[in-house]
């Protein structure tokens, strides 16, 4: 394993992924005393590179490697502190494995004069989002780390409902795969029940409801939401609704429809919807409608209201009234 690593991109998840997988390579051995020799900084929080540079040149006290892991290395903007790190960097550790992590795209790091350098006594690993095939091979893999297999239609359903954001699907996999028990292939309708797949199609049609002041088919559809479990369709139109406040703020800001997808973590057929809706509300309705949807949550949850599906369909009345 080399001595350095640069990490740059602007996938999260699979950077977290490759440092829990370092850390099982180096420590694998005496993992029970790993957080001897593993230290942790980041770059963002004003630390002085010298306490990492000399813990660097420690020998480890109960492994063979030392693991050291600076984030967010971007954000050291003291000349003297750059300086210090690449000076390191020209004569590193043998004892010692040193991880920059920069949160800067893979384009844009060799733009960057200290990035750059510190590239050239590095191995850069870049983490790219994933899209299309190679996220739906992505899926298939971790499915596969659970034993499981996974129909194209459920997969196609969590880039749908969770766009590209990888720690929000692993972590549906991960529920879905205990979700079929022995069963080893997770089905569409798996998907639909778990994920809620059918529930935020409603939750769509809702919104669309409301914005064409169509009062009969907003509470016909308000009563398809399970009557048990009000907390969570409370929970997903609050999620959707600052979904869309999001959206217009990146329409405000004069944003091309492919950085808000990608800050938002959304795939196209999501995004699509959301832009297609999110012109169709005023930032003032959205923030007024999150405002009553979380007192009524409040009511659900402390009992105040003595019948909480009145209460449910005199909110979206409500919702009606001021749109």
């Amino acid at each position: 394993m080399k001595s350095v690593f640069l990490l740059v991109g602007d996938e999260e998840f699979l950077k977290e992924e490759w440092l829990k997988d370092a850390r099982a390579k180096i420590f694998k051995e005496n993992a029970a005393n790993a957080a001897a020799d593993f230290n942790l900084f980041f770059a963002n929080e004003a630390i002085d590179p010298s306490e990492a540079i000399s813990i660097a040149r420690t020998r480890p006290f109960l492994n063979a490697k030392r693991l050291i892991v600076i984030k967010n290395i971007d954000s050291l903007k003291s000349a003297g502190h750059r300086e210090q790190i690449l000076s390191y960097l020209k004569n590193p550790s043998v004892d010692t494995i040193l991880v920059l992590e920069a949160d800067v795209k893979e384009k844009d790091y060799p733009g960057d004069k200290f990035l750059s350098a510190a590239a050239e006594f590095s191995q850069v690993v870049p983490f790219k989002k994933l899209y299309d095939a190679n996220l739906s091979g992505w899926i298939t893999r971790r499915a596969f780390l659970r034993n499981k297999k996974i129909e194209p239609a459920a997969r196609e359903l969590l880039r749908q409902l969770k766009g590209n954001n990888l720690k929000s699907i692993d972590e549906e996999i991960e529920k879905l795969a205990l979700y079929v028990g022995q069963r080893q292939m997770i089905t569409r309708a798996d998907a639909q029940a778990l994920v809620g797949g059918d529930r935020e199609a409603t939750v769509y049609d809702l919104l669309e409801a409301i914005s064409q002041r169509d009062t009969k088919r907003v509470l016909s559809l308000g009563a398809d939401f399970d009557k048990n479990d009000l907390g969570g369709a409370v929970g997903l139109l609050c999620w959707n609704l600052r979904l869309l406040l999001r959206v217009r703020e990146g329409l405000k800001a004069g944003w091309p429809s492919q950085k808000i997808g990608n800050t938002l973590g959304l795939s196209k057929f999501k995004l699509d919807k959301a832009l297609l809706q999110a012109k169709r509300f005023k930032s003032s309705w959205l923030k007024k409608a999150v405002s009553e949807l979380a007192e009524f949550d409040l009511h659900i949850k402390t009992s105040a209201l003595s019948d909480s599906i009145a209460g449910w369909q005199m909110l979206l009345v409500r919702l009606l009234a001021f749109f």
